[in-house]
């Protein structure tokens, strides 16, 4: 499910506000090649799903800058209800309510 940090402690994501486009796209497909390499799994990226940081602060989030090698927006969104799964959950779906999904353009 989308916007759960489980099994972590704080979900991963990309701030848009500095970046351009293809560098939002590109921080997506640079995971999804980490991701691949260190398992046993392909990963794709079929889109992402955005939502403003006032999404996350109206769950009680904190979004926190950790800038990381090849993507200067990475942020990470903290507070997350600790060994709650059920509670990350319904916070994750109020996120996704309002978040945009945006799929991979063909061609990409």
């Amino acid at each position: 499910m989308p916007f759960v940090p489980h099994p972590h402690e704080e979900l991963s994501v990309t701030r848009d506000r500095d970046a351009t486009e293809d560098e939002v796209w590109n921080a997506g497909f640079e995971v999804a090649r980490q991701r691949s390499e260190s398992g046993p799994r392909t990963f794709t990226l079929h889109g992402r799903g955005d939502a403003l940081a006032a999404t996350y602060h109206d769950q009680n989030l904190q979004t926190v800058p950790d800038p990381v090698p090849g993507n200067p927006n990475h942020v990470n969104v903290t507070g997350w209800p600790k060994d709650d799964k059920a509670k990350q959950k319904l916070i994750a779906l109020e996120i996704a309510k309002v978040a945009k999904f945006v799929p991979v353009k063909d061609g990409v």
